[in-house]
């Protein structure tokens, strides 16, 4: 209804026809920003960090590490845009980095119907977070999730600040 497109246009602005776009392009400096770890006792950390940190413990002297933006209620990257990505970036031994994002299709804001039924629906219900502790559960999840489905593989993630910061420097929908 309406308010599930108000909710989709702020949320989203990138997707809207006429949006002119700002996200880095390759070879502009890439946007940093604080990020949670999934273990909380572990504090923060900023994504720039985390990225230099992957990119100097790689196999070999690998200077490109590949981000990857989603959140467990996106059926497209839960199903199988997650794993494609990962497959092709383990395939070529370049790390990756998943970012948990503000929910695409929050129960509370603007679900779907994938989400609800059929073969790929959730568990339970995620909605929209309302602190870190509630993001961080989510990117528990999905972290639990990408590791069962990618037969045990070293996943590593961080987790956006509740201001979506990261999300929209990236553009990343």
């Amino acid at each position: 209804g309406p308010e599930a497109w108000k909710s989709f246009q702020k949320a989203r602005p990138y997707s809207l026809e006429g949006y002119v776009p700002r996200a880095p392009k390759p070879g502009m400096p890439a946007p940093d920003g604080a990020v949670m770890n999934l273990v909380a006792e572990d504090g923060k950390t900023t994504l720039l960090a985390k990225v230099r940190s992957l990119a100097t413990t790689a196999n070999g002297a690998n200077n490109k590490v590949a981000l990857i933006f989603g959140s467990s209620s996106c059926p497209a990257f839960r199903v199988f845009g997650g794993f494609d990505f990962y497959k092709a970036f383990a395939a070529k031994n370049i790390p990756i980095l998943f970012v948990y994002t503000r929910e695409a299709h929050g129960s509370d804001d603007f679900p779907a119907g994938m989400n609800e039924s059929g073969a790929f629906a959730l568990k339970r219900p995620i909605p929209m977070h309302k602190n870190p502790e509630e993001r961080r559960a989510a990117a528990v999840l999905l972290h639990a999730h990408l590791v069962t489905q990618l037969n045990g593989a070293d996943i590593n993630i961080v987790i956006d600040d509740l201001d979506d910061k990261l999300e929209r420097a990236y553009e990343a929908r």
